[in-house]
């Protein structure tokens, strides 16, 4: 999740990432039914901020 303030959908070196964002996991488009949720926080590969991650089964969408 990130701040992009020029709103070209890309991240460029001034714009910074963004923690403490919720973000709703949600099924299909027939249900809509939040399957989980999340919060952004530093994680990740490179340890960066802005980061979430969700835990699924194959087929349990």
């Amino acid at each position: 999740m990130l701040r992009d303030t020029d709103g070209d959908g890309v991240q460029d070196p001034t714009e910074t990432e963004l923690n403490g964002v919720t973000v709703l996991l949600k099924g299909t488009i027939i249900t809509l039914a939040v399957l989980q949720t999340t919060v952004t926080t530093t994680g990740g590969a490179l340890t960066s901020p802005g980061c979430s991650t969700f835990n699924v089964e194959p087929g349990n969408m």
